[in-house]
């Protein structure tokens, strides 16, 4: 899928057209798209015959704004110290030093929250414990205040392209029972450019609410992991954890340098070892300067 695009002046004359690519199969595996003469960028119906280059998100100095929701209920008692662990290894300790992180705990209640640095959310991520038993979780109110946290991210200096996610993990159950709610949201996020990628995982076997996570990912083109009833240890998370640490770093970077600003929604098409097409169509964004 497409995960955004940014215009703007190119130095050299004309514009620089930078579009963010995730190429995932359905384990959550990077695809491999590094043939050059395989990818083909369209602006509508036209191809854009122009020459770029293939680069990557960590290297490209755009900044980084995650918040975490984690179910802090009793179920999660027993393995929500293997959890923070394997987020704080796995996850946190490779993102870029400016990333800006919050934690967003919830149980019967959401708790306080605000996006900081990197280091200061490593120290309060180990901190997370069970806030014990509840009956109904308010995951979807949850994820209500971290989209508002990230619709008030902001860059230093201003203006600069900033990549939005947020990491659910969740054993998919909700208050409110809202179906139609669920799809909302998901689709509220991915409109705003926010990808929600959630973990599942139900200690007590009760699969069902996990189809909550699933839509929430599925609407805002983000990622959905299980993790089975089993996976108690910080090791079964660590690789789930890094896989998803390796999606965001490793994600493709192409920058085009056109005569004129692309016509028409951008899609995505492979060729060659890898034969995709992307998920959505993104509207072309009209040029400004950073």
């Amino acid at each position: 899928m497409i995960d955004r695009a940014d215009l703007e002046p190119a130095s050299i004359g004309g514009y620089r057209l930078r579009v963010y690519v995730s190429a995932l199969d359905l384990d959550g595996q990077l695809l491999d798209l590094t043939d050059p003469k395989s990818i083909k960028l369209y602006a509508g119906k036209t191809e854009l015959r122009a020459p770029y280059a293939l680069g990557r998100f960590a290297a490209s100095q755009t900044e980084l704004a995650m918040v975490f929701v984690i179910q802090a209920t009793s179920e999660y008692a027993d393995v929500l110290r293997a959890i923070t662990e394997a987020a704080d290894t796995g996850l946190l300790e490779g993102l870029p030093e400016r990333t800006q992180v919050a934690i967003v705990t919830y149980g019967d209640a959401v708790g306080a929250a605000k996006l900081g640095s990197l280091k200061a959310a490593r120290g309060k991520m180990r901190q997370v414990g069970s806030e014990g038993a509840v009956a109904e979780p308010v995951l979807l109110d949850a994820l209500d205040r971290a989209l508002r946290l990230l619709k008030g991210a902001r860059t230093e200096p201003a203006g600069l392209p900033m990549r939005k996610m947020i990491v659910v993990i969740s054993d998919g159950r909700d208050r409110s029972g809202d179906r139609d709610r669920v799809t909302a949201l998901g689709k509220r996020a991915g409109a705003a450019g926010v990808r929600i990628h959630t973990f599942g995982h139900a200690p007590t076997d009760v699969r069902r609410p996990l189809l909550t996570l699933g839509e929430l990912s599925k609407r805002s083109f983000g990622t959905f992991r299980w993790l089975r009833k089993e996976a108690t240890t910080a090791a079964s998370w660590l690789t789930r954890f890094e896989q998803l640490r390796d999606e965001i770093k490793q994600q493709y970077v192409l920058t085009y340098f056109l005569d004129d600003p692309p016509a028409g929604a951008l899609r995505l098409k492979t060729s060659g070892r890898t034969v995709l097409e992307s998920l959505n169509e993104l509207k072309a964004p009209a040029a400004g300067c950073h």
